[in-house]
This record gives C-alpha cells, structure tokens and sequence, in this order.
C-alpha cells in the first residue's frame, strides 16, 4: 500500500531520487547481490524525506505479523536508523538536525486482546533513537481513519458547510438571546423586580430547551 496520497508535496521517495543517493542508504538496503536490482530490507517498504532534507520518514508494512515479530523489527530498524544517523554516506551536513527528525510508521492490524495495544502505546511514548507511529489498518490495505490524524502530514478534507442552514440557525440563536438593551436595563438595576427575574429564567430555560 501507497502512503504517497497522503504526504504533502514538500516530500519525495529515496527510491525516485537520484540513483546515488538511494544507493548510498545501505542501512535501509539489503546487499547487492550482483546482477540483481537493489532493494529495501524488509518489511520496509517506502523511505520518504522532506525536500529540505530534515524529515524523514521509514514505512514499515507489518500487517501480517504478530506483535511480538512487530517488537523485534522495531528494535531492528531502530537499530538501522542509528546506523544511518552515525555511518550514512548522505546528508552529513544535515545529520545534525536530521537524526532528530527520522521517524517509523509501522503499518500493522488490531489484534484480539490488549497486548498490542500496550506495545503500541509504550512505543509511541518512547523517543529513543526515533519515533514510532502505529498505523491500524483493514484486510484491505487501509488506513483506518482514526489513525489517519496521526500521521504528522495529513490533513482531513474539510466538509462543506450549508450556508443557508448556517444563517438559519444564526436567526434562532439572534431571536432567542435578550437584546442589548434590556440586558441593560436590568443590569443598571440596583434591585431586581420579580418581572426581572422572570425574564432571566425565561431567557435560559429558552436557550437550554433549544440545545
């Protein structure tokens, strides 16, 4: 599955950078076997890197594995971006800022039980050497939409609203609330008359019945 749709246009793929620098990532790479294309290690999937070369982002695809193999890889790839931030060939005169900004999305399932659940949450909590983003998805590959506003980068679609509706609703409100002037009128009162005080009760058993 594609994260691309959701990544604004300010990132781009190693892989579709210049052939260079994706061959230089070795810490995200299995070894080249001669005659053969290089490849990411698994289950990596998609390296995406801001184009100011201080953000990026490893997608991790382990929907069909269990929380314990999720657990390992983790400590594995957290392991690899050390690497990178220590060892890797590229974006030396970045490392600085970048290796503060190297993030794992892992893309996995809800398992039965409250196992993956704790996992998740400690993970997400700790900040060791990179973070890590948890993304539950279906058997179709897809982003369950709650976890979507996770994801630093995206943004939902705003809904449009019914401006008639809208203005509708205003006029009620407008019609319910006391005008101005008899606010002050009571308000300039040195004692209230039992007229006053019925009004007031009026005005907010008005506005709680119509909300």
């Amino acid at each position: 599955m594609s994260l691309y749709k959701y990544f604004k246009e300010d990132y781009e793929k190693i892989i579709e950078m210049d052939n260079d620098v994706y061959k230089s990532i070795d810490a995200f790479s299995d070894v080249l076997v001669e005659g053969e294309k290089r490849k990411y290690s698994e289950p990596l999937v998609e390296v995406f890197i801001h184009k100011t070369k201080s953000e990026m982002f490893l997608v991790l695809d382990c929907f069909d594995l269990d929380v314990g193999l999720i657990e390992k890889i983790c400590d594995e790839w957290q392991d690899r971006v050390l690497n990178f931030v220590n060892f890797g060939k590229e974006y030396r005169d970045r490392m600085e800022f970048l290796k503060y900004n190297i993030s794992l999305i892992i893309l996995c399932k809800n398992e039965i039980g409250n196992k993956d659940d704790n996992f998740r949450f400690e993970a997400e909590k700790s900040i060791k050497i990179c973070r890590k983003l948890f993304l539950i998805c279906n058997n179709k590959g897809e982003i369950n939409n709650d976890d979507k506003a996770m994801i630093p980068f995206y943004f939902a679609a705003v809904e449009p609203f019914d401006n008639d509706k809208i203005e509708k609703m205003e006029r009620e409100l407008e019609n319910l609330l006391p005008k101005d002037i008899e606010i002050d009128s009571i308000c300039k009162k040195e004692k209230l008359e039992s007229e006053d005080i019925n009004k007031l009760y009026r005005w907010l058993s008005e506005i709680d019945n119509n909300n």
